[in-house]
């Protein structure tokens, strides 16, 4: 099931800004940063944008950069 839901995650990972609530609950998975630690460094900075009002420059540079 772990695999599944990351898997799910990278399909519309250029969308998480858009809830900013649930990515809060993503980064409460413990193990999460360990497997998976670019999603969770795409996520810190994504709602560290989110709030300063820059989510449209993380949109165009994705979870790789």
């Amino acid at each position: 099931m772990f695999l599944f839901g990351t898997r799910a995650l990278e399909q519309f990972v250029d969308r998480l800004i858009e809830w900013p609530q649930y990515c809060n609950h993503i980064l409460q998975i413990s193990h999460l940063r360990a497997t998976h630690s670019e999603l969770v460094a795409f996520i810190e900075r994504a709602l560290a944008q989110a709030n300063s009002g820059t989510a449209e420059d993380l949109l165009q540079h994705g979870p790789s950069s």
